[in-house]
């Protein structure tokens, strides 16, 4: 079943599309997914994906109802996103207290003590696995971002600036480029920069500090000089030649 997040984002790239005029016959299926997003996937998790503590629900069965499975570090701050973009696509329901509240549960069931965010809980809370992952902290800083617009306040730059801090120094890999977790002999793969790169833009737009658009022209030449392939000009997925393509991470 496709989450908020999902849709919010499908709905944003719908209505780029449709503004190109060569592309005006999608007008109305953008209409519909707008409408479709407005209607039913905000209001259905609105009011089922969503525990009494503020957190967010994995997966939700076809008739709506709650699955116990646990929880990735990634989704909380997915949804996050997801509601603080639902103003802007005409949902009345309680976005700032939904953001609200799942900011607070995003902190106290998956942050560290050292500040990073660990990958998986319980349905009901506790950890299961302490490794963080850069792909989840990338999120982390993108939902920040997405709650400092809807608030229109830069009140939460300064948590994203020690993430962003944290991130740089304890994913350091080599010639700029991060590494997939903390693992000793883990991989440099270019999802997690993409979404960090996507992060450092949308606080590039809100915030004030010049960290995100210096940390936007690094990941950039990351991606010019370790993941795009001299022949095709396109990226890999990991550092290293030979490495598969993925046609979606290509946007």
């Amino acid at each position: 079943m496709m989450g908020a997040a999902g849709a919010a984002g499908a709905a944003g790239a719908a209505a780029t599309t449709a503004r190109s005029p060569e592309r005006a016959a999608l007008s109305p299926l953008h209409g519909e997914l707008i409408g479709w997003v407005r209607e039913h996937a905000y209001p259905l998790w609105a009011a089922h994906g969503i525990d009494a503590r503020g957190g967010f629900v994995e997966a939700l069965t076809p008739a709506g109802e709650p699955l116990p499975s646990p929880r990735r570090a990634r989704v909380a701050p997915r949804q996050i996103f997801a509601f603080a973009h639902a103003p802007r696509l005409g949902w009345t329901g309680d976005a700032h207290g939904i953001v609200r509240r799942g900011l607070q549960a995003l902190e106290s069931d998956y942050r560290r003590r050292d500040g990073l965010y660990r990958s998986l809980i319980a349905a009901d809370g506790p950890a299961l696995v302490e490794q963080p992952l850069l792909y989840d902290q990338g999120f982390v800083l993108l939902a920040l971002a997405a709650a400092a617009r809807l608030r229109r306040s830069i009140e939460l730059e300064e948590q994203a600036l020690e993430l962003l801090e944290l991130i740089t120094d304890r994913f350091a890999g080599r010639d700029g480029a991060l590494t997939a977790s903390l693992h000793p002999e883990a991989a440099v793969e270019a999802n997690p920069h993409m979404h960090l790169l996507e992060a450092c833009l949308a606080w590039s737009e809100v915030g004030v500090d010049e960290a995100w658009r210096a940390g936007v022209r690094r990941l950039v030449g990351v991606a010019l000089e370790r993941f795009r392939d001299p022949r095709s000009g396109a990226i890999r997925e990991h550092d290293r030649a030979g490495s598969w393509l993925e046609p979606r991470h290509k946007f």
